[in-house]
C-alpha cells in the first residue's frame, strides 16, 4: 500500500478530463481536486463538492447577466464614442467652413482697402508728374536742351538707326550725348528735383521716386537723374526705349526691332507696365506724361517726362517675412507677364539684406488666378514659396484679389477712371485660420477620453462590488444550508472533518473514501 501511494504521488496528475470536450474550467477544477494525490488538496467532505457544484451552477446561471453587465456598457460607450467622434468631425468641418468664409470676407475687405490705398498713392504720383511738367524751370531747361544743335544732331543719329536694338550700337554718339553741356544742365535740374523725393524717405507723406528722366519725341533718353548714383556705363542717357510702354502708352512693350518712326508717343498721362530693375531685380512702374512746349496738346509732343517708382516703396505692400497676412501686387495685363508677382514682402526683405532678386519671375498660376477673380473662395498657394529661403510662405492660404484703378488719363481731375492692369492680392495663412478649430477639437477629444475612462472605472468598480456582494450572500446561504443539514443528519457532523486522514481507513462511506488516496486504475 505504501508503494502504491508513493507511485500515485510521483505520477503526473490526470489530465484526460481537462481535455474532454464539454468540460468547462470550473468542472475540471472540481474533478482535478477530487483526484489530487495529496489528501490536503482534496475536498474534506461531499458537502464541499456539492457547494462547489452549486456555486458553479450559480456562476453559469449569472454568466449571461455578467457578460451583459460588462459588454453592455462597453458597447454603449463604443456607440457613444463613434457618435461623439462623428459629431466632433462634423462640427469641426462646419466651423472650418464658417471660418474660411469669414476669413475670405475679411480678406476681401483688406484687399479693397489696400487697392483704394494704392489708388490714392498713384493719384499722388500722377499729381506729382503733372506738377513737375508744369514747372517753369523745367520747361526752360528742357527747351534749352532741345535747342542745342549738337544734341539735336546726336539724337537724330540715334533715331535714324531705325530700331532701338540697332541704336544701342551707336556708342560714339551716345558718348557725345553724355558729354553735351545742355544735357548735363538738364541732368542737374532733374537731380535737384529728384532729391526732394529722396532726401526724406522716412516721411510717408512725401512720394518716393527711383528716377526721373526725359525722352525726345523718338524715345531716346537725353536727361536723367537717379536716386542712387550710377556709373557712366549704366547711365541710360543716349539709349532709345521707344518700345517701352511709358513712351507709347500701350498695354505692353513692343518688340525691340520695331521701327522707331512707326511708334507714336503717348498723348495722355500713363501708368506703364511693370519692368524689372537690372540693378536690384525689383519691379518698377513708370508714370509718364507728354510735354508740349508750344502749349498745343494736339500734335506730337516735344518730349516725354517719366518718373519711376519702386513698387516696394508703396508702404501697404511692405510686410514682415513669414507674417500670417500678406499684401501682394500682381500683374494682370494679358500677355506673357500676366500673373507675375511684382511686389512681395519676401522681395523687400531680400533687398534690405542686400540680396538681388534674380531668376525667372514668380507667377500666380493662370487657372488659380481666374478662380480667384471669378469664384473668390479658393485655397491659394503662394508661388514665392518656391524661392530660396521662403519656407515661411509654404502651405495653403485664403486669398482675395481686388483690381486697382488709376486716374483717367484723358483728364486727371475728371471723375472718369479706367481699370488698371494691376491686382492687389491679400492672403491669409489657412493654418492660422483653422488653429482655433484644431485646439477645440483636441480639447474635445481629450475631454471625451477622460469621460470614457471615468465611466469605465466607475462601471468596473460597481461591477466588482456587485459581484463581491453577490458572492458573499451566496456563501452565507450555503453555510446556513450546511448548518441546517448538519443539525438534521449526524452522519455529516463537523467531527467528520476533523479526523486524522493520515491513517489508513478502510472504505466504509463516501466521505472516508474521498479522504483516501485515489488511484488511476479502473478502481
Amino acid at each position: 500500500l505504501q508503494r502504491y501511494r508513493e507511485s500515485i504521488s510521483k505520477a503526473n496528475p490526470p489530465i484526460r478530463h481537462v481535455q474532454q470536450h464539454g468540460v468547462d474550467r470550473e468542472m475540471a477544477r472540481i474533478v482535478s481536486r477530487c483526484l489530487a494525490a495529496d489528501p490536503d488538496q482534496r475536498f474534506t467532505n461531499v458537502q464541499e463538492i456539492l457547494d462547489r457544484l452549486d456555486r458553479r451552477a450559480e456562476m453559469r446561471a449569472r454568466r449571461p447577466l455578467m457578460l451583459l453587465g460588462v459588454l453592455g456598457p462597453i458597447l454603449l460607450l463604443l456607440a457613444t464614442s463613434i457618435y461623439a467622434a462623428r459629431t466632433i468631425d462634423r462640427a469641426s468641418e462646419d466651423t472650418k467652413e464658417a471660418l474660411r468664409e469669414e476669413a475670405f470676407s475679411s480678406n476681401q475687405l483688406s484687399a479693397k482697402y489696400a487697392a483704394r490705398t494704392l489708388e490714392s498713392e498713384l493719384e499722388r504720383y500722377f499729381r506729382l508728374t503733372r506738377d513737375e511738367i508744369n514747372e517753369n524751370d523745367f520747361r526752360q531747361s528742357l527747351s534749352s536742351a532741345l535747342s542745342d544743335s549738337q544734341l539735336q544732331r546726336d539724337l537724330k543719329i540715334i533715331s535714324d538707326q531705325g530700331t532701338s536694338e540697332r541704336a544701342q550700337k551707336m556708342t560714339q554718339t551716345r558718348e557725345s550725348i553724355l558729354d553735351a553741356p545742355a544735357r548735363m544742365e538738364l541732368d542737374g535740374y532733374l537731380a535737384e528735383r529728384l532729391s526732394k523725393y529722396t532726401s526724406a524717405r522716412t516721411d510717408s507723406r512725401i512720394p518716393r521716386l527711383a528716377s526721373m528722366f526725359v525722352t525726345d519725341s523718338d524715345g531716346t533718353i537725353f536727361g536723367i537723374a537717379y536716386d542712387n548714383p550710377v556709373t557712366r556705363d549704366q547711365n541710360s542717357a543716349g539709349r532709345n526705349y521707344a518700345y517701352r510702354t511709358y513712351f507709347h502708352g500701350q498695354k505692353n512693350d513692343l518688340p525691340k526691332d520695331k521701327l522707331i518712326d512707326s511708334i507714336t508717343p503717348l498723348k495722355q498721362m500713363h501708368l506703364s507696365a511693370a519692368f524689372q530693375s537690372t540693378a536690384t531685380g525689383l519691379w518698377k512702374v513708370a508714370i509718364s506724361a507728354p510735354v508740349h512746349l508750344s502749349g498745343d496738346a494736339t500734335g506730337i509732343p516735344d518730349a516725354v517726362f517719366v518718373v519711376t517708382i519702386n513698387l516696394g516703396d508703396f508702404e501697404l505692400l511692405q510686410g514682415e517675412t513669414g507674417a500670417n497676412q500678406v499684401a501682394v501686387l500682381v500683374e494682370a495685363r494679358e500677355g506673357p507677364m500676366r500673373g507675375t508677382v511684382l511686389q512681395h514682402p519676401y522681395m523687400e526683405t531680400r533687398h534690405k539684406q542686400g540680396k538681388r532678386n534674380t531668376g525667372d519671375p514668380y507667377k500666380v498660376d493662370a487657372g488659380q488666378m481666374n478662380d480667384l477673380l471669378r469664384k473668390g473662395l479658393v485655397d491659394y498657394r503662394d508661388p514665392i514659396a518656391q524661392a530660396p529661403e521662403a519656407e515661411g510662405y509654404t502651405g495653403e492660404w485664403i486669398a482675395a484679389m481686388q483690381p486697382v484703378r488709376v486716374p483717367g488719363e484723358a483728364s486727371f481731375d475728371s471723375d472718369s477712371n479706367h481699370q488698371a492692369d494691376l491686382l492687389v492680392l491679400v492672403q491669409y495663412r489657412l493654418s492660422k485660420v483653422f488653429a482655433p478649430v484644431g485646439e477645440m477639437r483636441e480639447n474635445l477629444l481629450w475631454e471625451g477620453v477622460a469621460a470614457l475612462v471615468s465611466i469605465l472605472l466607475v462601471s468596473g468598480t460597481l461591477w466588482f462590488l456587485v459581484r463581491r456582494v453577490g458572492d458573499e450572500r451566496a456563501d452565507r446561504s450555503r453555510k446556513l444550508a450546511a448548518a441546517s443539514d448538519a443539525a438534521g443528519d449526524t452522519e455529516f457532523s463537523p467531527k467528520a472533518s476533523t479526523r486524522d486522514t493520515s491513517k489508513p481507513v478502510p472504505p466504509g462511506n463516501l466521505t472516508e473514501t474521498l479522504q483516501k488516496p485515489l488511484g488511476h486504475g479502473p478502481d
